[in-house]
């Protein structure tokens, strides 16, 4: 009987020991790394401006024809409409690049048919030429003109890498002034990124991606007006801005 009794004692001082053992371990194992210097980061904004010329340029002109009678409003309308497209075609500018949009037949003492002619331009030096040929062929007004990039994606890729390139450098000037080495870069956010004409938000500095013009235009032409030939146009310099909020570490 006292032998039963001290083999059970033996055997639950066993158990009692092997918990107290695993359960030392785990807090060794998980108990918070007392180092000050552990786990320390730099967090700083980098910004970049990349300048750029334009490629190509999105140009909006409206056909406007009032009548008492509404097919003869839009007959007439579709006559300017195919007279405009068909100099556009002569000119160089292929089917794909143009588009009739906003169709519209409004009742006012008579019928008025709208409708705007989109054209994507990709020789720049020819839009005041096209655009006084449009307004001769029939167009209303030049509603708007815009110069902008077919495709961003090389100048954005530029934008990026230059302004984590801006990052580094902040963080490196903070880390030795607080005495530690900049590691590697542990991650990223955009804050912003946009295309503007405006040089207020570009720097001086800002690269050139390729060459461009110096200035914007801005020329929107509205009603029958008379135009001298060949309406002088600029297409300036677009700047992309980037600002990201990048993450280093130290050690």
């Amino acid at each position: 009987m006292k032998k039963t009794v001290s083999a059970a004692f033996v055997i639950l001082y066993a158990v009692l020991f092997m918990n107290t053992a695993l359960a030392a371990a785990d807090m060794t194992m998980y108990l918070p790394a007392l180092d000050p210097r552990e786990n320390r980061t730099i967090t700083v904004k980098g910004k970049a401006t990349v300048q750029v010329a334009p490629d190509i340029a999105m140009i909006s002109l409206r056909v406007r024809e009032s009548s008492l009678e509404v097919l003869t409003s839009q007959g007439i309308a579709n006559e300017k409409i195919s007279a405009i497209v068909a100099m556009l075609k002569e000119e160089g500018v292929e089917s794909k690049d143009i588009s009739t949009t906003n169709m519209s037949i409004q009742t006012q003492r008579g019928y008025i048919t709208t409708c705007a002619v989109n054209v994507i331009l990709r020789n720049l030096d020819k839009a005041g030429i096209l655009i006084d040929k449009a307004l001769t062929a029939g167009a209303y007004d030049l509603r708007s003109i815009q110069y902008t990039r077919e495709d961003y994606k090389e100048v954005i890729d530029q934008a990026l890498a230059l302004a984590i390139d801006d990052a580094r450098r902040k963080a490196g000037v903070i880390a030795a002034e607080g005495g530690v080495e900049l590691d590697v870069m542990l991650g990223a956010r955009e804050e912003s990124s946009f295309f503007t004409f405006d040089r207020i938000f570009a720097d001086d500095s800002a690269p050139d991606f390729e060459s461009s013009t110096a200035l914007q235009a801005d020329n929107v032409l509205q009603g029958n007006i008379a135009l001298q030939s060949d309406t002088a146009l600029q297409s300036g310099t677009l700047y992309q801005v980037m600002t990201l909020s990048v993450t280093f570490a130290c050690k």
